[in-house]
């Protein structure tokens, strides 16, 4: 997580309520990519809205606004009926992949 420190700041420095914040993201949140993949090849974009939507506000509390800014483009052209390019999806993975890395290494640390 690029910004850690400032997420772990607003947690008052707790720990363990990083730990069950960041196990409770990959409990609800560990599939999504996934989800994006499929929702996109299928061209369901309500789907695609609605992970899309509900990934971009638990990403938020974490500071990553360039995640968050991808999944808002997404959010608004599959609201809108439009399909995102295949660039935006690709990248939005991508960066939602290597995020989830980081935040594994924390919860192992």
């Amino acid at each position: 997580m690029e910004h850690y420190q400032q997420f772990l700041d607003t947690l008052d420095n707790d720990t363990d309520m990083v730990d069950i914040i960041l196990n409770m993201y990959k409990e609800e949140h560990g599939e999504d990519i996934i989800k994006i993949k499929s929702s996109y090849a299928d061209k369901n974009l309500d789907e695609l809205f609605h992970v899309s939507h509900s990934l971009k506000g638990v990403i938020s509390n974490f500071f990553e606004q360039e995640i968050c800014d991808l999944l808002e483009n997404i959010e608004t052209s599959s609201k809108s009926g439009e399909v995102p390019p295949s660039e935006v999806i690709d990248t939005v993975c991508h960066k939602i992949e290597g995020l989830n890395q980081q935040i594994d290494k924390i919860l192992m640390s």
